[in-house]
C-alpha cells in the first residue's frame, strides 16, 4: 500500500495543474505506474522516468515524449488530440491503446515486443509493423490504410482492420490468426487457404468475387467456421 501513495500524490496534483491550465508538464516519479487526466489540452514530457511500466494519460494531451521510458510495457492514450505518437524507442513496450486520438502518424518500428495494438478510429493512412513479431492482437479499423502488411506477425491471433481502402489482404503468414475483421474494405479477393486456425471470418460490404479456402470440397464449410460477406463470391481452393 505504501509503494502506491507516491503515484496518489502526484495523480492529485496532476489533476489540480489541469484545472489552474496549465499547457505544459514534465512528470517526474520513481512509481512504476501513472495516470494523468486532464481537462485543458497540455503537452506532457515523462521522458526522465525510467521505472515507469503502465502510462495512462486521457482526454487532452496533444503532445506526448516517452522515450526515455525503457521499460514502459502498457501505454494508454485513447482520446487525446495527438496527431503524431513516437514509441520507436520503446523496446519493452507490449501494450497500445491509442484510439480516436487523430493519430495520422503512427510510429512503433521499434516495439519488437508489442503484442497487443489498438490505434481504431483515427486518421492513418500508414501503419508499419514489419518489426512487431511478437504482435497477437491488432485493431486498426476506421483509418484510411490503402495498404496493410501483417507478413511478418506470425504470433497474429486477431487482425480487426475493417473500414479502411484495403484492396488487398494477403494473412498466409499469420498461421494463428483465429478471426479477421475485414468489412467495409475494397477487396475482390481473399485468400484463407493457409490460415487453419480461423474460426470467425467478417467480411460484408467488399465487392468479394473469391475467397480460397483450406477445406475441401470449398462448399462444404467446416461447423467450427463462420463465415459473414455479401453477393455470391466464389468459394474455391488453391491451385496447386
Amino acid at each position: 500500500m505504501m509503494k502506491a501513495l507516491p503515484v496518489l500524490r502526484l495523480l492529485f496534483l496532476l489533476v489540480a495543474a489541469g484545472m489552474a491550465g496549465c499547457h505544459s508538464l514534465k512528470v517526474n516519479t520513481s512509481g512504476r505506474v501513472l495516470n494523468i487526466f486532464r481537462k485543458d489540452e497540455c503537452k506532457l514530457d515523462v521522458s526522465s522516468n525510467t521505472n515507469l511500466q503502465e502510462l495512462g494519460c486521457y482526454f487532452r494531451v496533444k503532445e506526448l515524449k516517452c522515450t526515455g521510458c525503457i521499460n514502459l510495457r502498457k501505454l494508454f492514450c485513447s482520446y487525446s488530440p495527438l496527431t503524431t505518437l513516437d514509441v520507436s524507442a520503446l523496446t519493452n513496450l507490449a501494450c497500445i491503446v491509442c484510439q480516436d486520438s487523430g493519430l495520422t502518424n503512427l510510429n512503433a518500428t521499434g516495439c519488437l515486443a508489442l503484442e497487443a495494438l489498438d490505434c481504431r478510429a483515427n486518421q492513418l493512412t500508414v501503419l508499419d509493423i514489419s518489426r512487431c513479431s511478437s504482435l497477437q492482437r491488432l485493431d486498426c479499423r476506421s483509418n484510411y490504410l490503402p495498404n496493410l502488411d501483417v507478413s511478418s506477425c506470425m504470433a497474429l491471433t486477431m487482425l480487426e482492420c475493417s473500414q479502411n481502402q484495403l484492396r488487398r489482404l494477403d494473412t498466409s503468414r499469420c498461421p494463428n490468426l483465429s478471426e479477421l475483421w475485414c468489412s467495409d474494405n475494397r477487396l475482390t479477393s481473399l485468400d484463407i487457404s493457409e490460415n487453419r486456425n480461423l474460426r470467425l471470418l467478417d467480411a460484408p460490404n467488399n465487392p468479394l468475387t473469391e475467397i480460397i479456402v483450406w477445406w475441401s470440397p470449398p462448399t462444404n464449410i467446416p461447423p467450427t467456421v463462420h463465415l459473414y460477406y455479401d453477393g455470391q463470391p466464389v468459394l474455391r481452393n488453391k491451385e496447386k
